[in-house]
């Protein structure tokens, strides 16, 4: 297996948009020889997901609420892409572009929001909105502080194009 090039040629190669993968192939080592790199020279690699994954975090820390056993349902994968859309991230897909939009109509369509409840075999659940819940799309745990005002943006319902 081929070494990879010292940190400047690396990144040079980063700064012209090559993949993980494109490099890989260059260098003859794995994509994730390439990743690890990147992350040590701390290049943010998905700011949009990081962010979404950091949010969703504070909302329901792991070790609390075990949530990271629970992020395959579809409920949960909606949220993350319906967050990663208000954050302006160009990199979602077709796919997870609808993904978003059903979520966001589901919630203002039936007036509710998500929550985490793990008492129940999806333990992604609707429930109807409160007052409390202001124009978050998720119910917000009570015993935990809320982010700033411009992380809780990724959280609001944004304007219907109507209003």
């Amino acid at each position: 297996m081929t070494k990879l090039p010292n940190d400047d040629q690396l990144l040079a190669h980063y700064r012209r948009n090559l993949t993980d993968k494109q490099i890989a192939a260059m260098y003859g080592c794995t994509v994730q020889a390439v990743n690890l790199r990147l992350n040590r020279l701390g290049i943010e690699r998905k700011p949009h997901s990081n962010t979404a994954t950091a949010l969703l975090e504070q909302a329901w820390p792991t070790a609390v609420y075990r949530r990271s056993r629970f992020t395959h349902f579809s409920r949960a994968r909606r949220l993350w892409v319906f967050i990663r859309r208000n954050l302006g991230d160009p990199a979602l897909s077709a796919r997870q572009l609808h993904e978003s939009l059903a979520f966001e109509h589901h919630i203002r369509e039936h007036y509710v929001v998500l929550d985490l409840d793990l008492t129940q075999s999806n333990p992604w659940v609707f429930r109807p909105r409160l007052h409390l819940d202001e124009d978050l799309v998720i119910r917000w745990p009570e015993d935990r502080p809320k982010p700033s005002l411009r992380e809780l943006e990724a959280l609001r319902l944004p304007a219907a194009p109507w209003e």
